[in-house]
């Protein structure tokens, strides 16, 4: 099964709470001639289904996709789905550092907020950044997505017409 990302983190995110052991995963840096796809959609979920369609017809492999960002009240939802290019945007720079850095010059005044090195998690005195993987992954909202994902796929690995698909021998 294909994991649509070139992103580390998220791939190892995804194969952590997927269970690296029992199924067999790729991702999109095994594919290095595969242009990107455009995220055209309006939202995180209209994204991820757009690069899960497309990269599955690409490569033709049972595909996962996700889209994630911050929506902040005080910015009206913004920087939302354009949240991993919010400082480009902005000609204030690119990447982690020129987000994290332009977002908090947006709300200066605000109280309490912050991308990962910057979120507080208070019940546990650290930021999110912080975090072990496994107390991330208890609390993120991407964690929390997986476990659902995790217990379809285990459901979907016990049905007879889908156990070769998740055996982890690739054909």
């Amino acid at each position: 099964m294909l994991i649509a990302t070139t992103n580390p983190g998220k791939v190892r995110e995804f194969r952590d709470m997927l269970g690296s052991d029992r199924f067999a995963w790729r991702d999109l840096s095994e594919f290095s001639g595969c242009a990107s796809v455009a995220e055209t959609g309006r939202s995180f979920r209209d994204n991820a289904c757009i690069k899960a369609s497309a990269y599955a017809r690409k490569i033709a492999d049972w595909t996962l996709a996700d889209d994630s960002g911050l929506e902040v009240d005080a910015l009206d939802g913004k920087p939302g789905i354009h949240s991993a290019r919010w400082a480009e945007m902005h000609e204030a720079g690119r990447g982690d550092q020129a987000n994290n850095a332009l977002l908090l010059k947006q709300l200066e005044g605000v109280p309490g907020f912050g991308y990962d090195p910057l979120f507080l998690v208070e019940a546990l005195g650290r930021t999110s950044a912080e975090l072990a993987a496994a107390d991330k992954h208890k609390i993120s909202h991407r964690g929390q997505a997986l476990r659902q994902l995790r217990d379809l796929l285990d459901r979907l690995a016990g049905a007879p017409a889908f156990s070769p698909l998740f055996s982890g021998k690739q054909s």
